[in-house]
């Protein structure tokens, strides 16, 4: 019984110690690089993170059934232009 035990709590520490670089904080900017109208904020207090770049390749996916909305046949067609 201890032998399971302590090997809970070895297994729920190293679960801990990995997820805690998962859930790390965002870096905090000061506002959008890119078309700074376009992305204008509703509130002056609004502030903008900056996350860690990860690298590829990357694999996007669509969970929606329906596939006669425009929005979603133009984004796929951009995505396949760009890959």
């Amino acid at each position: 019984m201890i032998k399971s035990l302590v090997g809970g709590i070895v297994a729920a520490t190293a679960f801990v110690m990995l997820s805690s670089s998962a859930i790390a904080e965002p870096e905090i900017v000061k506002g959008p690089a890119a078309e700074p109208d376009c992305f204008a904020p509703w509130a002056a207090d609004t502030q903008f993170f900056k996350f860690p770049k990860k690298e590829g390749p990357y694999r996007i996916a669509l969970a929606n059934g329906y596939i006669a909305n425009t929005w979603r046949i133009q984004m796929i067609q951009t995505a396949k232009a760009y890959a």
